[in-house]
């Protein structure tokens, strides 16, 4: 047995008593403050032996997140959990699962809190893991905390000029720009903003107005919308099938999170008729992008069907609809899948389809940000 391999397994002794008299918390830190040198026997030994105690709690919190696959991660759910197993494995549990980002937002706050708030500790954990989700928690609790109220974020308690001042500054760091990705940190400073504004859109969306390129300030608009449909999106679905896509900005943002509170079945033909329905122009393109987004798991199924789903008179909506659902791969790094999907399109669905493929900024945008960056006179 090598040296490596049995300094693994020794280490793993030490921990198991802690883990076993229920010291979970305490073995998960030990075990990531250990010096030994070569940092694969957490997970060749150390972890194995950490989930083999563990494996009821584990089966328990899949379980948890597994209920509702559409549904956000319950804070008080990863809360509970965070102690008992601790933030990598609970991360492992999660990417079992590729499309796992809306399960790990709140994990994300939580390991930026129980972390101290230092943010390159919380990072390290992070990494890219749930497709950025965990990084997009931290973003969103740093910047709740920023306004001196942890649960109950308002305007008052802080300049939002120079909130939206430091954003613009945090995106524009070369070490989130090399990790993370512009777009990625963007999108979750819109997350951020509605909790500074009480998920007020209108302000939200002038919050983005502070980077300095359309294409940013639309990453920035797609978190404020998910944000929005997140907390308030079946309530939302009650007002009408279209708020408030119809009412701002930026309406292929909105309908990318919308379309699912108001159809949440697998069966797309519903949603198509809505977005039909629509005149020709920026809320109905806006629509067709969301649609491709929302039923991207029909596709993945049957890849034929993404040309039944974009159906229209109109390329444009065709070609956001493609974009839409493909971005979606992009999201999870599928890039194999989304190759195999568009491998079978006819033509121009192909060449929409191949064109996004090797786009990374996770959004689909190929080409014409006017599709997307989009002001309009009915915004509030």
């Amino acid at each position: 047995m090598s040296s490596v391999a049995i300094g693994a397994l020794t280490f793993a002794e030490d921990i198991l008593p802690l883990a076993k008299s229920g010291e979970n918390a305490t073995a998960h830190k030990y075990a990531m403050e250990s010096p030994f040198p070569e940092r694969d026997y957490f997970d060749s030994a150390s972890r194995w032996f950490f989930k083999a105690v563990h494996a009821d709690d584990i089966d328990e919190f899949r379980r948890e997140t597994e209920s509702d696959p559409f549904s956000y991660d319950s804070y008080e759910v990863s809360e509970y959990y965070y102690d008992i197993l601790g933030p990598d494995v609970m991360l492992d549990v999660l990417e079992e699962n590729p499309n796992c980002h809306l399960k790990a937002h709140n994990l994300g706050r939580l390991i930026y809190i129980r972390n101290e708030r230092n943010l390159t500790k919380a990072l390290e954990i992070t990494g890219t893991r749930c497709t950025e989700a965990a990084f997009h928690g931290v973003l969103m609790q740093v910047f709740k905390d920023f306004g001196g109220n942890p649960d109950e974020l308002s305007g008052e308690h802080v300049d939002e000029k120079a909130f939206s001042d430091i954003a613009v500054q945090l995106c524009d760091r070369e070490d989130i720009k090399n990790d993370i990705g512009i777009a990625s940190c963007m999108h979750t400073v819109g997350h951020a903003f509605m909790f500074l504004v009480n998920n007020d859109i209108a302000r939200g969306l002038q919050l983005c107005e502070a980077f300095p390129q359309n294409e940013h300030r639309y990453f920035c608009a797609s978190g404020v919308f998910m944000q929005r449909e997140k907390t308030v999106g079946r309530k939302d679905a009650t007002v009408s099938a279209r708020f408030p896509c119809d009412s701002f900005d930026h309406p292929a943002a909105c309908y990318r999170y919308k379309l699912r509170d108001v159809f949440p079945s697998q069966n797309y033909s519903d949603a198509q008729r809505l977005c039909t329905s629509l005149p020709n122009g920026p809320e109905r393109n806006g629509c067709f992008h969301g649609l491709g987004f929302t039923y991207m798991y029909n596709v993945e199924n049957n890849p034929r069907d993404l040309e039944a789903i974009c159906t229209s008179d109109d390329d444009v909506d065709k070609r956001m609809c493609v974009e839409g659902a493909i971005a979606r791969f992009r999201i999870y790094n599928e890039v194999a899948a989304a190759e195999r999907i568009c491998s079978v399109q006819p033509d121009p669905l192909r060449s929409w389809c191949d064109a996004v493929v090797p786009v990374e900024n996770a959004f689909g945008i190929h080409g014409n940000i006017d599709l997307y960056y989009v002001r309009t006179t009915k915004s509030k």
